[in-house]
C-alpha cells in the first residue's frame, strides 16, 4: 500500500523484506528518505536503524518509522531511539505526503546551504 501511494506521488521506490536487507541495500546519497517498518522479520526496524546509523552516521538519510503501534508515547519512544519521524499505520496518504515534504524540504535546505 505504501509503495502504491509513493508511486502515485512520483517517487522512485526500492523495497526490501527485512532490516538486514535494508542495511545491505543502503548506499549513501542514493536515497532521500527511508521508510522503516518497526516490526520486520530477521531484523526489526530499530535494530536496522541503529546499524545504519553506526555504519553511515551523518551520511544516513532521514529515517521515518512505520508501525501499527499506536499506544500513547510510542512515537516519542521510537524517535528517542533516533528515528527522525514516525507514522502510525494505517494512515491517510496525506500524512505520508506531509512527512515526505517535511523531510525533503530539510534535505533541500541542507544541500543549498
Amino acid at each position: 500500500v505504501v509503495g502504491f501511494i509513493l508511486f502515485n506521488a512520483g517517487c522512485n521506490v526500492d523495497f526490501v523484506k527485512n532490516g538486514k536487507e535494508a542495511i545491505d541495500h543502503y548506499i549513501p546519497g542514493k536515497y532521500d528518505i527511508i521508510l522503516m517498518d518497526i516490526q520486520m522479520p530477521v531484523m526489526d526496524g530499530i535494530t536496522a536503524y541503529k546499524e545504519l546509523k553506526r555504519l553511515y552516521n551523518d551520511k544516513l538519510c532521514p529515517v521515518i518509522g512505520l508501525s501499527a503501534n499506536a499506544l500513547e508515547g510510542d512515537a516519542q519512544k521510537y524517535m528517542a531511539l533516533g528515528l527522525d519521524d514516525y507514522i502510525i499505520k494505517p494512515f491517510q496518504p496525506s500524512v505520508l505526503y506531509e512527512k515526505l515534504t517535511k523531510w525533503a524540504g530539510k534535505l533541500n535546505a541542507q544541500k543549498s546551504a
